[in-house]
């Protein structure tokens, strides 16, 4: 049943792969944003000097990056629920738990939501301090044509 310490021990093993899985994801969309952070500058900094404010170029990170982290959240959800589901009936761990286990695989909505909103504020995060750090781009290196 619930208590048998098999099932306790699937269960937590496959909510350290969720945690395991939201944190990659988070490192990865922070990642991506900082290995294009020079570039961006750069184009925010050309940008400023035809007058972009810090809030637009705050809201034109968001229009690049959010779309696409949110696309690659639902993917991510919809592959792993997908998979764990796709292979529930073939999982029997009768001869493991001498007795036939009537657990049965429930997505928690509550938690991939939970972690989807984390992975969010995150990069609500990210997109803020990267816009803070395009506003300290020198206007007078960037417009020194040839140094690149």
């Amino acid at each position: 049943g619930r208590d048998a310490p098999l099932v306790r021990g699937a269960k937590r093993g496959l909510g350290l792969v969720f945690t395991l899985s939201v944190a990659f994801a988070v490192v990865g969309a922070v990642s991506a944003m900082a290995l294009t952070a020079a570039h961006r500058r750069r184009d925010v900094a050309y940008l400023r000097t035809l007058g972009l404010d810090t809030r637009q170029a705050v809201a034109i990170t968001i229009v690049e990056q959010v779309p696409l982290v949110i696309v690659a959240t639902l993917v991510g959800a919809l592959v792993g629920v997908g998979t764990v589901l796709v292979f529930e009936p073939g999982i029997d761990l009768t001869a493991f738990a001498g007795e036939r286990i009537l657990e049965s695989v429930q997505v928690d909505a509550g938690a991939i939501a939970a972690a989807a909103a984390g992975v969010m504020v995150v990069m609500a995060l990210a997109v803020v301090s990267f816009g803070w750090m395009t506003r300290r781009e020198s206007l007078g290196t960037v417009l020194r044509l040839g140094d690149e």
